[in-house]
């Protein structure tokens, strides 16, 4: 070792000396100083698919659907309108530190810490959260430790705390890691394509060490209890081994209990658009690991009925086969291609398609015009019949073992009883109606928006 080796050595083991014996601060006091009064069932229904509807007297609903795919597993969730859409785009950087700051302080009588220490042994897990367009609660846990988790969500919901130590601590650590994001070549290209996309909207901006010191912790953990004093209009969403006798009392003490005072909100309409027309930014970058990144991206409105978001998935699916065999098979250009595609439903239908892959950089150009041909080529002629069936095969598959997980439930719950949309029993007659020419219309409209965005990154000289 060097002489600065050395040195370093040496300070870090007079640093060591002078660290404080470890302390247990852990407290033995229940997760709720009191129980909250809770409220009633006043209503049940008998839903689809095995599903029961109660409504609390709060007015909040609750579907439950009980399994047995996964014993040791109940999955929570729950959804209203209201979310940071609202907040004007002076907010962005507080509203960016939410999900960080607003339990980096702990919750109730116990610190992060503390916390951590008091669920030692439980499964239970709970998150509060919000996006632009909602609010959002979500929880998990093994049947054993439910109250737990209902507890949690409860405390969370009510109860975040301030700690300026614990906030002085992560600032400082953001301003070191964020110092010198842009040496960074993957930085450079996710900040780069972000800007592509966004045009440079201040909600899309990357947090920069600079910003730090104009967070706000207050005004955050204001925002947080702004969004979490009013759970009128919320509905849950539980899915997994529950007994309904058992678990109904802890839905009434608890998700009962959450403050509901009539606020009705409406869908904010989101202010990011992404560009249109066509967009290239190709540029270079000092890196250790010399390497090219292509980055194609189409995108543009669209209706988002099911079977256009289900036509997106086998375009996909149909590409990734076709650049599998004509870029890495073929040409030996890529390892692999990466694509993406994605049609989203609120605030507006929305798709957006992205094909990414690494190579060297002297075939950027080469291996990016075959992506376009053979998109184009499918948008023109379809795609060949063995590459449909493949895929259609493939969804059915996966459609049939998905009727045992949790998750595929709590997902077609979502969207049947808060989007109004059945979708999970109109899903195999759409996969096994998909035509050639429907998949050679739905790319032949992708490209007719003319929308196209081009990010590529290869090493500089």
């Amino acid at each position: 070792p060097g002489k600065e080796d050395i040195e370093m050595l040496l300070e870090m083991i007079a640093a060591a000396r002078n660290i404080e014996p470890y302390e247990d601060n852990s407290i033995d006091v229940p997760l709720l100083a009191e129980l909250p009064q809770g409220g009633k069932v006043v209503a049940t229904e008998e839903g689809k698919w095995g599903t029961t509807i109660w409504t609390l007297s709060n007015g909040i609903k609750v579907v439950v659907k009980p399994t047995d795919f996964q014993a040791n597993q109940i999955s929570l969730s729950g959804y209203k309108v209201g979310g940071t859409g609202k907040y004007p785009d002076s907010e962005i950087i507080n509203l960016s530190m939410m999900s960080s700051l607003s339990g980096i302080g702990g919750y109730g009588a116990f610190d992060a810490t503390q916390l951590g220490k008091k669920l030692t042994g439980s499964t239970a897990r709970a998150n509060i959260s919000s996006n632009a367009l909602y609010d959002m609660i979500s929880g998990e846990c093994a049947p054993k430790d439910a109250e737990d988790m209902f507890q949690l969500i409860y405390l969370k919901y009510t109860s975040p705390r301030k700690d300026m130590q614990a906030y002085e601590s992560l600032t400082t650590r953001m301003r070191n890691n964020l110092k010198d994001r842009g040496v960074n070549p993957n930085t450079a290209l996710s900040d780069t394509l972000t800007f592509a996309l966004y045009n440079g909207h201040p909600r899309s901006l990357p947090m920069l060490a600079e910003d730090v010191d104009n967070i706000d912790y207050d005004r955050v953990l204001e925002i947080y209890k702004e969004r979490t004093s009013d759970a009128t209009g919320y509905m849950f969403f539980i899915v997994g081994n529950v007994d309904l006798d058992a678990i109904k009392p802890l839905v009434e003490q608890y998700i009962g209990a959450l403050p509901c005072n009539g606020r009705v909100e409406e869908m904010v309409e989101t202010t990011v658009e992404t560009r249109k027309g066509v967009y290239r930014n190709n540029f270079k970058k000092k890196m250790e690991n010399p390497t090219g990144t292509e980055i194609i991206y189409y995108s543009g409105e669209i209706d988002p009925a099911q079977k256009n978001r289900i036509t997106m998935s086998f375009l996909s699916q149909i590409l990734q086969i076709v650049y599998t065999e004509e870029v890495r098979e073929k040409e030996g250009g890529t390892y692999g291609v990466g694509v993406s595609g994605n049609v989203i439903r609120r605030p507006k239908g929305e798709f957006s398609l992205t094909i990414n892959f690494n190579m060297a950089p002297e075939r950027r150009e080469e291996l990016a015009a075959i992506i376009v041909r053979e998109f184009e080529k499918i948008a023109k002629e379809g795609p060949a019949d063995e590459h449909l069936e493949k895929v259609r095969s493939y969804m059915l598959k996966t459609f049939e073992e998905s009727q045992r997980k949790n998750n595929a439930w709590m997902n077609w719950m979502y969207s049947h009883y808060f989007e109004n949309e059945n979708t999970h029993d109109s899903f195999e007659p759409i996969v096994k109606a998909m035509t050639k020419e429907d998949i050679r219309k739905f790319a032949e409209y992708i490209l007719s928006l003319g929308n196209f965005i081009e990010v590529s990154m290869v090493p500089a000289e």
